[in-house]
């Protein structure tokens, strides 16, 4: 019953994670920590996020390595969060640790000069008209 629990949700956390990915996904990696565990819930975490474009809220899904832990030391989570320049923070459940976790990290993220969210495509440069001169003489 617990396999097919964590099978079925696995499955689901996928095809919404492959539902939310947009042109330009991005990757995080960071520490992480899932509650319940003491000092073995520290992690070392790499996750799939989405989109990489700075402001806004991500579907993750991860992979995590616990190196305090006794004796299960690896975990695969699903999750959201949220995109802060060159900065993660998600929270997830993680399938094989059965349990939550939060995590940040650094990601390389997306943005113009100006701080508004672009897609990576670079503006066009600006057009800039001849002066006219008008005088006589």
């Amino acid at each position: 019953m617990k396999t097919k629990f964590i099978r079925n949700a696995a499955i689901l956390s996928t095809a919404v994670m492959l539902t939310t990915l947009s042109a330009s996904p991005g990757a995080m990696f960071g520490i992480g920590y899932s509650f319940g565990g003491g000092s073995d819930g520290i992690a070392l975490t790499l996750k799939v996020l989405s989109s990489n474009d700075e402001n806004k809220g991500i579907a993750s899904l991860g992979v995590s390595y616990y190196p305090l832990a006794k004796a299960n030391s690896f975990g695969i989570d699903v999750g959201g969060g949220y995109l802060f320049e060159d900065f993660a923070l998600t929270g997830s459940w993680d399938f094989l640790q059965m349990k939550p976790q939060i995590s940040g990290g650094y990601v390389n993220t997306m943005s113009d000069s100006n701080g508004a969210v672009t897609s990576g495509t670079p503006a066009p440069p600006p057009v800039v008209e001849d002066p006219v001169y008008e005088g006589g003489g």
